[in-house]
């Protein structure tokens, strides 16, 4: 199979990382920002992690050959937590340590959370959601890795049993996204079966089904303007008549707005518009500033009460140098971790491949 990267779809995962900042600066924040609706608002901006769930699905199509060809349970996990877990156990460091000093110089709890241990433990080893523990709210927004890491777990033993069984494992992925909705649909909290767990395996087994589905079917032009037209009427259906949409909402968005997004953006005619290396490198640093957002949050709001500064947490100015901030940081953080640290042990950086597709490029060499 032939592995070539969408660069367009870099650009959705940057954009959907934006709106994820406007979306929590405006919780933690309680700000109005001008009438905007980040927050509260009709629309729940929450559900953009669907979106990140159902490209890291849609991507995994490239490891169903390598693992029905014998690749090991520990070397596919190895490459999913190098690549996540790093940059996690560095922020759950940041974050409590700025939790102690809240509390040390303010005499309060930030939004009533406290330093703590086995939290960042769970957290760092990315099993503080779903995985039987209960959610030491570090970082909170760190649930969306506990979920991934749970989904390629899963994902790695379907596709080995279906190759047992002698079975499409597609069926299994499609089982899958109906444990997801049911997951979504009612309160259940157990082992491996939690809320936000099924928002995972709904999302990311979707995703892998609509990667099997494009890679046996090439997006016309035809296919293309019919994406367009969904996302399209959509957009002005939430805009002008939400009524229509609103039963559902994360339904809509996962199985009709999110798959036209990535058919349209998958068009070779779109893609070829996001042709640079940059748009890779911004791919990556969105994961970062996902990772970061919440930490940067709570020290500039340490900073602010410490030194009395006063500043303006309720206006669109202060939103976007919020926003700029993450960015920067998230640059900062995904040179260290990503370029510079692999670097230091004799590894090439990550500047301009996924490990998928660095793997991807080893075997094409070596058929060569």
């Amino acid at each position: 199979m032939k592995s070539e990267r969408i660069q367009s779809y870099d650009f959705l995962k940057f954009i959907a990382a934006i709106l994820i900042v406007f979306h929590h600066y405006q919780q933690l924040s309680g700000g109005t920002l001008g009438g905007l609706k980040f927050y509260g608002g009709l629309f729940d901006y929450g559900y953009l992690v669907e979106f990140f769930f159902l490209i890291s699905g849609f991507v995994m199509i490239s490891y169903l050959p390598k693992i029905k060809e014998g690749l090991s349970f520990p070397v596919f996990m190895k490459k999913r937590m190098l690549r996540l877990l790093p940059t996690v156990a560095f922020s759950v460091i940041v974050f409590e340590l700025l939790l102690y000093l809240y509390s040390h110089f303010l005499d309060e709890l930030w939004m009533g959370l406290q330093p703590s241990v086995w939290g960042s433990v769970t957290t760092m080893l990315g099993i503080q959601y779903g995985w039987g523990f209960e959610n030491p709210q570090i970082n909170n927004p760190l649930w969306y890795v506990s979920s991934l890491l749970l989904c390629y777990v899963v994902f790695y033993l379907l596709t080995v049993l279906g190759k047992r069984l002698k079975i499409n494992p597609a069926y299994f992925y499609g089982a899958m996204v109906f444990v997801g909705i049911g997951l979504n649909t009612y309160d259940v909290s157990y082992p491996f079966l939690e809320t936000k767990t099924g928002r995972g395996y709904c999302a990311f087994f979707f995703g892998v089904l609509l990667g099997l589905l494009l890679q046996k079917y090439k997006i016309t032009w035809k296919k293309a303007l019919g994406a367009l037209a969904v996302i399209v009427s959509l957009v002005v259906l939430m805009t002008y008549k939400f009524y229509m949409v609103e039963n559902g909402l994360r339904f809509n968005m996962l199985f009709l707005f999110y798959p036209s997004l990535l058919v349209f953006f998958g068009w070779k005619p779109v893609n070829r518009l996001f042709a640079f290396s940059f748009w890779r490198i911004i791919g990556g640093i969105s994961y970062h500033i996902y990772v970061w957002h919440v930490p940067l949050y709570l020290a500039v709001t340490l900073f602010d009460k410490v030194s009395i500064a006063g500043l303006q947490f309720d206006s669109i100015k202060s939103l976007l140098l919020f926003t700029g901030g993450c960015v920067v940081c998230g640059s900062i953080s995904y040179l260290v971790m990503e370029c510079l640290l692999p670097g230091l042990y004799g590894k090439k950086g990550m500047t301009t491949q996924e490990p998928e597709e660095k793997e991807a490029e080893k075997s094409k060499q070596d058929s060569l």
